[in-house]
């Protein structure tokens, strides 16, 4: 009956995904939401299980389709978006079963915050691991097309009596 409550209530978790100006920060800014979202469920967070990681595959999705339209090879997409995950969850879980034991004492508190201050800095070295897997030609930005410059009545003038002269 409890894993049905933990299912019922992931599959109904809704999350929003924001993309942002790069794929670095995009990623931090998901994780993030990712956290605050199961952080806002404590009890349901702290027993879910690795069938319950697939209530949330639909914003997997949304931040894989983010790393591809980088030209990333897919498997290296994959398995970034998937460690993203998985660090994120895990994290949490941990997190909100030593929310109990802060309680009973003020080291682990103290421990639980320190962790908790250190999640971004953990996902920016995953991020940071991930750019540099990244094949050059698609971490570098597309150069805009070139176009020729725009001709105008007196441009063309001057190369006609150019051609003549």
């Amino acid at each position: 009956m409890i894993r049905a409550l933990v299912t019922r209530h992931f599959s109904r978790l809704r999350l929003d995904f924001d993309e942002h100006y790069d794929w670095e920060s995009t990623a931090l800014h998901w994780c993030l939401a990712l956290r605050r979202a199961l952080r806002a469920h404590p009890f349901l967070t702290e027993l879910m299980t690795i069938d319950d990681r697939k209530a949330i595959t639909d914003y997997v999705e949304e931040l894989l389709k983010s790393k591809l339209r980088q030209r990333v090879p897919r498997p290296l997409a994959i398995a970034a978006c998937r460690g993203l995950t998985n660090i994120t969850i895990n994290h949490c879980v941990a997190a909100v079963r030593a929310q109990r034991d802060v309680e009973h004492s003020r080291a682990i508190a103290n421990e639980v915050a320190k962790i908790d201050k250190n999640f971004p800095q953990l996902v920016g070295w995953v991020i940071a691991g991930v750019q540099a897997e990244t094949p050059a030609a698609a971490s570098a930005p597309r150069p805009p097309a070139a176009r020729p410059p725009a001709r105008t009545a007196a441009t063309r003038t001057q190369q006609k009596s150019r051609a003549t002269g």
